[in-house]
């Protein structure tokens, strides 16, 4: 029996890959593209919060994931942001999976609203669709555990924000088509590479 898929949620930095997204060597894509091909028997994600914007680097290392998600306000700039980063990595990679997460939505419907503006325009200019996971509401249990410096879905695993997360990791799950995914620890007679597996 397949046990529930597991993710790792973490800031890059967090991760140890601060390194990594400011001067994305040959090493340190040896060492994404490693952890992205072991295989398993079990799916574990890792997920990383890259640094807004299209630079190079972030670039990079998104065209190394298997499927990007792209989380955004409903503020104008920032759908175009996220609008930009599509284009961008579609140009670098024509068959990357990326999926729209609108964040800080009132409700379901400003959320699909935000998804179908920005997917209407991917369609038409660029050709692709993006997918789409669900929305994250405004939720003051976000701004508290924050200042309490706690994972959300710790802190107040009934807030609507954490049913949403919890939501949009459950789709996320299924998405995964290759078998394994990412394994985040070695398997018993693998050699131990401390720079691989600090990252994990």
């Amino acid at each position: 029996m397949r046990r529930a898929a597991r993710f790792i949620l973490a800031a890059a930095a967090l991760l140890g890959f601060a390194l990594i997204v400011t001067s994305f060597t040959a090493r340190a894509r040896t060492v994404l593209l490693h952890l992205r091909h072991r295989d398993g028997d079990t799916h574990d994600f890792l997920v990383i919060d890259t640094a807004p914007g299209i630079g190079d680097n972030v670039v990079s290392l998104l065209t190394l994931a298997q499927h990007v998600l792209l989380v955004t306000s409903t503020d104008p700039s920032a759908m175009v942001d996220a609008y930009a980063v599509a284009k961008v990595l579609w140009q670098a990679a024509p068959g990357a999976q990326i999926s729209l997460v609108p964040n800080g939505v009132r409700n379901d419907a400003e959320g699909r609203q935000a998804f179908r503006q920005i997917d209407r325009a991917v369609v038409r200019f660029l050709g692709h669709n993006l997918g789409y996971l669900g929305s994250v509401p405004e939720d003051p249990a976000v701004r508290d555990a924050v200042s309490q410096q706690r994972a959300l879905l710790d802190h107040v695993p009934g807030a609507p924000a954490s049913r949403s997360l919890r939501l949009i990791a459950t789709r996320l799950a299924t998405l995964s088509a290759a078998p394994g995914g990412l394994r985040l620890v070695p398997r018993p007679g693998d050699p131990i590479d401390p720079e691989v597996w600090r990252c994990a």
